[in-house]
């Protein structure tokens, strides 16, 4: 039996959304908007919307969004920065807007996030 290649479109797309996750991967603190890695990737910023959406059921937005969160839970967790420190890490010129993005997202401030990741840390050590 013969393996049947997918379209050329088909794998353009694989390819695009493999492109857009390792460009978020190494910039996603100095960029933010889905219209700059576009730009960097060499496509319309609606072209990118739909590859990504399609091939991963989530806004390209998102995938930016949640990369930026993730990296600031892993510093709020293991590091001593200030919580301005991690926002100006994470590209934020402002200290409250970091801190209104991560409320958005998680409910909590970021403080009240570390707060409650060392109590926990704490209370399976002590």
């Amino acid at each position: 039996m013969q393996k049947v290649n997918p379209p050329k479109e088909a794998s353009r797309a694989v390819q695009l959304m493999r492109q857009f996750h390792l460009a978020v991967e190494q910039r996603f603190r100095e960029m933010q908007s889905v219209g700059d890695y576009a730009k960097l990737l060499g496509v319309t910023t609606n072209h990118l919307h739909d590859v990504v959406r399609e091939q991963s059921g989530q806004a390209a937005g998102e995938i930016i969004r949640l990369r930026r969160l993730l990296d600031a839970k892993r510093l709020l967790s293991h590091s001593d920065l200030s919580v301005s420190e991690v926002g100006y890490h994470l590209g934020f010129q402002d200290p409250s807007y970091f801190s209104r993005f991560f409320r958005r997202s998680m409910e909590v401030t970021p403080a009240e996030f570390r707060q409650q990741i060392r109590e926990k840390y704490h209370s399976k050590c002590g």
